[in-house]
């Protein structure tokens, strides 16, 4: 590890010489030896550019750079990613210091979790007079090393802190963006924004490495009109997020609206506050507004103001405390003027004793009609998830009329539906499992029929006020076919632990037995597995074919013609259903109270289609822990990033099907992937998606 991969520290200085020795050290004396160590001297009047000068004579890892004239920390980090030639970055503040292993357990994260930004919390050393020495860290530290994925997979990501000192960049990631040095300070907010809309991976450890020493003198800590560069920061961050999913956008224009009304409010004024002081504030209130002119119609924000009020309405001390430098009197007027620009007043808002009505959600599909297939799995699902964690929440109607209704959620696209579609007078939501162009390959029906349908199927959609997508890969796609981007919003899909697990090994034999009186199959065959539609998108032809090759091997298909005669390639598939290999199996289209020992009974689940959009039966099976090979799919990235183990070819696919079934550690490591797909895709996490997604709607 330490031979491939390098990485660069970079250490912004200015009058730091009392400090920047310390920081040094920390950095030079880290476990992790393979480092680059870049000093940059923002134009300093004291002794910083003899410590560093005197640091790179002794370290050949260190290179000391400097400014003829102070410009800021903004540049002189920009200087630094400049120089840096590190396969991966860290910001080291010249009066902070690293844990020995802190690049060790980065970089371990990060190369295992396959992660461009490695974030933690940090320790935090106290130095303001009677609390000095004290350390604490920022939150409860999470129990669990956790791997998010990208910002449209996790949107609580642009929640995590927003400074950038002590993480772990990819250097691919960060190459191209520098930071605004017409930012004075909360320059680190808008690169760390900047960053969190490009990752791909976010990964956040469970323990601090990262060693922040906080000083009262700083200008972030002291009050005054610097503090209006956050509504700078804020107008540059903006246009960022302008083309995300709508709960990505909304989540971190909350953040950013909330700690901008804190800032003006605890921070903006003076130490003892004048009659400029409360001018200031009103005129940065305005700024705000300006800047968020559509707050009200953002859940979260509306959320955060009526946590203000509720404060306000509990607590005199808080009220002191936020209007100190005038009347209290004056203070609540400023705020509740403010207040009233956003959220205009209704009885009883915001009373936490008082119930919330359930929302009443109209379920309208025909998806379990059709036996075989993902899109009803995902819809049993979605029911038994919102039942089981929604009761106090939700109440659902199946199939009902579009009266007494307060959300149509439509799954699939009969007529029917698009008729009360047309007819409600409530928000409606259309589930899209598939596409037009994931039509081929999966129907066979006359070109002008496809036509024909094709068109429905877009026009169907744009109907819709909402769209929810199961992979952010078909996001494009929809845009493409002439779908506003701002309709679609990706929730994945997700399997219930209490229906796909791991069985104990009696049941897991027993059912292998019974496999091997039924169709044949040895108890201590090694057993692939693929499963879903028999289609020729799902790669069928290729499974036959792979088996062909690995005759020591056996191989069982769990599904059939889902569409009859319609399917594509049906003939082709019949002939090679009748007359398989001796080592292959069909078994036609099984119930889903089957499809659990299934997954427990297979050594290895092959999907190898050519097009999907989020296949249930990866979930499905990761809960079981089995190990699932895939083709190598571009779709496949925004949802499993590159933890899954793929295959290019049908020579790629039987050599790493043979080393899964002789080569021990990695078929453990390969099980241990599929125990973290499961994790990520928890029920708990997709329950808050949905129930947040729901109630932006009303």
């Amino acid at each position: 590890m330490e031979n491939e991969n390098k990485v660069t520290i970079i250490i912004p200085a200015y009058n730091a010489e009392s400090s920047l020795g310390n920081t040094i050290e920390s950095a030079i004396n880290q476990t992790y030896k393979n480092l680059e160590i870049i000093v940059v001297n923002d134009g300093s009047g004291d002794g910083t550019q003899t410590v560093a000068e005197q640091y790179r004579k002794e370290d050949s890892r260190i290179i000391s750079l400097s400014h003829n004239k102070n410009k800021g920390v903004s540049a002189a980090r920009n200087t630094g990613l400049h120089a840096a030639t590190g396969d991966y970055i860290m910001f080291l503040d010249s009066d902070d210091k690293l844990d020995p292993a802190a690049i060790d357990h980065a970089l371990e994260a990060a190369l295992f979790y396959k992660a461009d930004y490695v974030d933690s919390y940090q320790a935090v050393h106290l130095s303001d007079g009677k609390n000095t020495g004290k350390v604490f860290t920022e939150a409860k530290l999470p129990k669990l090393t956790r791997k998010y994925g990208s910002v449209c997979d996790s949107p609580e990501i642009v929640d995590k802190y927003c400074y950038v000192k002590g993480k772990l960049f990819r250097r691919s990631l960060v190459q191209d963006i520098f930071f605004d040095e017409s930012l004075v300070i909360y320059e680190d907010l808008y690169y760390d924004m900047a960053l969190k809309t490009k990752l791909e991976n976010y990964v956040f450890l469970k323990e601090p490495f990262y060693h922040y020493y906080q000083r009262s003198s700083s200008s972030v800590n002291q009050r005054g009109e610097q503090h209006l560069y956050y509504l700078q920061a804020i107008e540059k961050i903006k246009p960022l997020f302008a083309n995300k999913p709508a709960d990505v956008r909304d989540r971190a224009f909350s953040l950013l609206y909330k700690n901008a009304l804190l800032t003006i409010l605890f921070k903006l004024r003076t130490q003892n506050g004048k009659t400029e002081d409360r001018k200031l504030v009103r005129e940065a209130l305005v700024k705000l507004n300006d800047l968020f002119p559509d707050a009200r119609n953002n859940r979260l924000i509306k959320k955060c103001l009526l946590s203000f009020v509720n404060r306000c309405i509990r607590s005199s001390t808080y009220l002191k405390l936020v209007f100190s430098f005038t009347s209290k009197t004056d203070g609540v007027k400023l705020y509740f003027k403010h207040l009233a620009m956003h959220y205009p007043y209704k009885s009883g808002a915001g009373q936490s004793g008082k119930a919330q009505k359930k929302i009443r959600i109209n379920m309208l599909s025909m998806a379990d009609s059709v036996k075989g297939q993902g899109v009803g799995s995902a819809y049993l699902e979605l029911l038994g998830l919102i039942r089981d964690y929604g009761k106090d929440d939700f109440e659902l109607k199946i199939n009902g009329s579009v009266r007494n209704s307060d959300i149509i959620h439509i799954h699939t696209v009969e007529p029917v539906n698009y008729i009360k579609m047309k007819l409600s007078k409530k928000p409606v939501i259309c589930y899209v499992h598939f596409l037009p162009e994931t039509l081929d390959g999966s129907l066979k029906m006359p070109r002008l029929f496809m036509r024909i349908f094709k068109k429905y199927v877009v026009h169907f959609y744009k109907s819709a006020d909402m769209l929810v997508v199961v992979n952010p890969h078909f996001i494009d796609k929809l845009v493409n076919i002439g779908i506003s981007r701002e309709k679609a919003v990706y929730i994945p899909n997700f399997a219930a632990k209490k229906m796909f697990n791991k069985l104990s090994s009696e049941k897991r034999l027993g059912f292998r037995d019974r496999l091997s009186e039924k169709y044949g199959i040895p108890r201590d065959a090694f057993l692939v597995m693929g499963c879903g539609q028999v289609q020729t998108r799902k790669g069928v032809i290729d499974f036959i074919k792979i088996a062909e090759k690995l005759t020591g091997i056996r191989f069982i298909w769990v599904g059939g013609f889902s569409f009859g005669v319609i399917t594509d390639g049906y003939k082709e598939l019949c002939s090679y259903m009748e007359n398989p290999p001796a080592n292959v199996t069909f078994t036609g289209i099984e119930s889903s109270d089957n499809m659990n020992l299934y997954y427990n009974a297979a050594d290895l689940l092959f999907i190898p289609s050519y097009n999907e959009l989020f296949p249930m039966t990866i979930l499905e099976s990761a809960n079981t822990g089995t190990p699932i090979l895939m083709r190598n799919l571009e779709l496949y990235q925004p949802i499993l990033g590159d933890d899954y183990l793929s295959g290019n070819d049908n020579e790629d696919f039987a050599a790493k099907i043979e080393r899964l079934k002789n080569d021990k550690e990695y078929y453990s490591e390969a099980c241990s992937i599929s125990r973290r797909i499961a994790d990520y895709y928890s029920e708990e996490r997709l329950y808050k998606m949905w129930k947040s997604f729901y109630r932006s709607l009303l």
